[in-house]
C-alpha cells in the first residue's frame, strides 16, 4: 500500500545507519507454518437452512534477510496457499477466499521493518509493508498493488508482561474503482446485478492497535488485543457494460470520497514460543523470552487464538457493537479460532 517515494524516504532515514552494525553470521532466516482456522457459525446453530460456517487450510512460508551493515532492519517477504476444507454460501467474507477443492496462492507479501530507537525497555519500530496481488479475491476486487507504513512501541513490563502499542496507514493501487462479480463463479448475481456492483472498491486504511502479553513462565505467551480500522474509499461511478441498469449513477454511493467503514475487533492467544522471526517487535519478544542456548525450542512455535473482526457500529448504526465475539444472532460469522504449528530455520 505504498508509493516508490515512501520506499525511497524510509531508505534515507535508514542511512545513519549503515557500516557500524556488528556482523551477522546467519543475516537469513525462514519459517514454514501450518494452521488451520473455522468460522465459530460453522458449530453454532442457524436460522432456518442458512449456512455461514466455513474452515480453511493454510500453508504459509516467510523468508527473512538482517542486512549485516544495516543495524536494526529487517527485509522479509511472504506468501501462502490456503484451501477451504468446508464452506459456505457466503463466499465473499473476508477470511476465506477460496472455494472447497481449490488451492490459492495468496498475495505476495513483502517489506521491511526498522528498529530505530530504544529508550530503556521501550523499542521502537517502524515498517514498510508491501501487497502484490495474486491471489483471485484482490483480482477480482481489482487491487493491484498495496503499500502502508506503521508506527510501533513495545515496553517489555516486569514480570514478564509486555506491551505494545501501534498506528497504520495505507494505500491500495486500484484497478478498478468499484467491486466487480466474478462472473464464472456467480453467473446468477452478474444476470441479476450485473458485474459492477457500484460498492466503493478499498482504496486506503488508517488504524490503531493495543496488545498485552503475559509470559508465566519461559517461551509461553498469554496474549490480547484490540485493533480499530477505518476503510477509505474515492469512487466516481462510471456509466459502462459493468454497470447494472437499476443503479443510479447520481447516488452518493456511486460518486466522491467515501468512508467505507469502521471496524474493530479483539485477538486472544496461547502460544508457545521461545524465538520469534522478523525483526521489528519479534526482538522485543526474544528479549522477554530469554535466551534458551541451542535449544530444539528455539525452532518451534504453536498455539491457538481466537479473533473477531466485526462493522464498529452494530446493525442501529449507533450502538457500538461487542469486539470480543461477533453476538449477530444465527450469524457469528465474525468469530474465528484457529490453531497453528510452526518450524523455524
Amino acid at each position: 500500500m505504498k508509493r516508490l517515494s515512501s520506499i525511497v524516504i524510509a531508505c534515507a532515514v535508514a542511512l545513519p545507519v549503515v557500516a557500524q552494525a556488528e556482523k551477522d553470521p546467519f543475516p537469513i532466516s525462514g519459517q514454514f507454518t501450518i494452521s488451520s482456522r473455522a468460522r465459530h457459525s460453522t458449530f453454532s446453530p442457524t436460522e432456518g437452512d442458512a449456512n455461514f460456517g466455513a474452515v480453511g487450510a493454510r500453508i504459509s512460508a516467510s523468508l527473512f534477510y538482517a542486512p549485516p551493515v544495516v543495524k536494526g532492519v529487517t527485509v522479509y517477504g511472504s506468501f501462502n496457499f490456503t484451501k477451504a476444507i468446508y464452506e459456505s454460501y457466503q463466499r465473499a467474507f473476508f477470511q476465506f477466499q477460496t472455494q472447497p477443492g481449490i488451492t490459492q496462492m495468496s498475495d505476495l507479501n513483502f517489506g521491511a521493518n526498522w528498529n530505530f530507537a530504544k529508550l530503556g525497555p521501550v523499542l521502537f519500530t517502524t515498517s514498510l509493508d508491501n501487497t502484490v496481488a495474486f491471489s483471485n479475491f484482490s483480482r477480482a476486487l481489482g487491487i493491484g498493488f498495496s503499500t502502508g507504513t506503521s508506527l510501533n512501541a513495545t515496553w517489555i513490563a516486569p514480570g514478564g508482561i509486555i506491551v505494545s502499542a501501534g498506528a497504520s496507514a495505507g494505500i491500495n493501487i486500484l484497478e478498478t474503482s468499484t467491486a466487480q462479480i466474478d462472473a464464472k463463479r456467480a453467473p446468477e448475481n452478474v444476470r441479476v446485478s450485473g458485474a459492477d456492483l457500484g460498492q466503493a472498491n478499498q482504496s486506503g486504511t488508517t488504524g490503531v492497535n493495543f496488545g498485552l502479553n503475559y509470559q508465566p513462565v519461559s517461551g509461553l505467551f498469554l496474549g490480547a488485543g484490540y485493533f480499530w480500522q477505518n476503510w477509505l474509499s474515492a469512487v466516481v461511478g462510471p456509466d459502462d457494460e459493468y454497470t447494472a441498469e437499476n443503479v443510479d449513477s447520481e447516488l452518493p454511493s456511486q460518486k466522491g470520497f467515501q468512508s467505507s467503514g469502521l471496524f474493530h475487533g479483539t485477538s486472544f492467544s496461547v502460544r508457545y514460543q521461545m524465538k520469534q522471526l522478523g525483526g521489528g517487535a519479534a526482538d522485543a519478544f526474544n528479549e522477554a523470552a530469554g535466551d534458551a542456548g541451542e535449544s530444539w525450542t528455539d525452532h518451534v512455535a504453536f498455539g491457538v487464538s481466537m479473533l473477531t473482526f466485526r462493522s464498529f457500529y452494530d446493525l442501529d448504526n449507533t450502538t457500538i457493537s461487542n469486539p470480543f465475539f461477533d453476538d449477530t444472532p444465527y450469524l457469528h460469522s465474525g468469530t474465528l479460532y484457529s490453531v497453528f504449528v510452526t518450524g523455524m530455520m
